[in-house]
């Protein structure tokens, strides 16, 4: 505070030095640049703006170093919160009231952080932020039930990424926190660009693309599993064990097999009957499978924005023959419709030009699935930019 004074007055003060030399000036019948007393004024005024900017850089650049000390002291923190947790369920493992109470504390602890350090992040300059900082961020969001800023802080992680393990585990978040809010069609949609994230990040060997793409298969398996779609999860787990089973043995692949068959298991605890490790599942699972998606109002195949009755071009059936390219085409309609009714004449007229060069570049993929869903995530992004 007392720095700030200061500032206040020195800028008084070149204020006050400013006014005496526009008199001397006007006073002079001598040009101002043979007058030596005027000379020595516009020399020491240009000495106090240098002072001042070079004080006022000094405090700004202060106070940045202070905020970002208060976040990783709140991401250091929010870090141990689970491990406390953890151990809190096990020191009292036969006392629930003990267990209820002190992660009740410990959840409210990590809601609060969370909010404070979202704070802080909007008081600082982008480039001062990391994209794993607003990713622990958007998981702290999320512990605590705020799905909504959770989202945010995932795409904002997202967009600052510069490595393919922030961007596909920020992507994962995202479509996690779409499941988890009832927008399941958009949620997949982001899964499967979490799928596609070695297009923008290449280099990686195929080792490395195949342990990224289980992970982030379990996490869809698990997300599906969520709101009930047990085919869908079903279906996930074995395009992870087909991956799995393409891998070279090594200590890593054992491990990736093992999260394979803890999904499996966890489901199976539920009370899914998954059948063999070939994933194809019993009449248990269907008739339990089926009245959820009639809750949800789901079902396995949906319609995209057209009629698939009237397809005509190999591109329109190739839609209407896949869940995820059905799924694609709805949520990019979705998108385009708000975005034309939210724009002015002119600028609806700009809309509806770029989505007819978009459909023209779609229809030159054909019936090619992995690039119609490249080109629906490209065009996705871009309506929601």
């Amino acid at each position: 505070m007392e720095e700030i004074e200061k500032i206040k007055k020195d800028i008084q003060l070149v204020k006050r030095e400013i006014d005496a030399l526009q008199v001397a000036i006007l006073s002079s019948r001598t040009p101002w640049y043979k007058n030596i007393t005027i000379i020595i004024s516009i020399l020491a005024l240009a000495f106090s703006f240098g002072t001042t900017y070079v004080s006022n850089e000094r405090i700004k650049t202060q106070d940045i170093q202070n905020l970002k000390s208060d976040l990783r002291n709140m991401l250091q923190r929010l870090a141990v919160l689970p491990s406390e947790n953890l151990e809190v369920t096990k020191k009292y493992a036969n006392d629930p009231q003990a267990i209820n109470y002190f992660s009740a504390q410990l959840n409210q602890e990590n809601s609060l952080l969370a909010v404070q350090a979202a704070e802080l992040v909007s008081k600082l300059p982008t480039d001062k932020v990391s994209s794993i900082e607003l990713y622990s961020i958007a998981l702290a969001l999320q512990f605590s039930y705020q799905y909504e800023k959770a989202k945010e802080f995932f795409q904002l992680s997202y967009d600052l990424a510069n490595d393919m393990n922030v961007a596909s585990s920020a992507k994962r978040g995202s479509a996690n926190m779409l499941f988890l809010s009832g927008q399941a069609e958009a949620g997949r949609i982001e899964f499967q660009q979490a799928l596609n994230v070695f297009s923008f990040y290449e280099g990686y060997n195929d080792y490395t693309q195949k342990n990224i793409h289980i992970l982030t298969l379990l996490n869809w398996a698990g997300a599906e599993a969520g709101i009930g779609f047990i085919d869908h999860a079903i279906q996930k787990i074995k395009e992870a064990e087909n991956i799995a089973n393409s891998m070279v043995p090594s200590s890593l692949t054992n491990q990736l097999i093992g999260q394979i068959r803890q999904t499996k298991q966890t489901l199976k605890d539920a009370g899914y009957d998954l059948g063999p490790m070939d994933s194809v599942y019993g009449e248990k699972t269907r008739r339990a499978d089926e009245p959820m998606k009639q809750a949800y109002k789901q079902d396995d195949h949906p319609e995209p924005s057209f009629n698939c009755a009237k397809a005509s071009t190999k591109t329109e059936k190739s839609i209407c023959k896949n869940s995820e390219l059905s799924h694609a085409d709805r949520r990019m309609f979705e998108l385009y419709s708000q975005l034309r009714k939210s724009l002015s004449k002119s600028d609806a007229k700009w809309l509806r030009k770029k989505q007819h060069a978009w459909l023209k570049k779609r229809n030159t993929c054909y019936d090619d699935v992995n690039c119609l869903l490249e080109v629906y995530e490209e065009r996705i992004s871009e309506l929601t930019k």
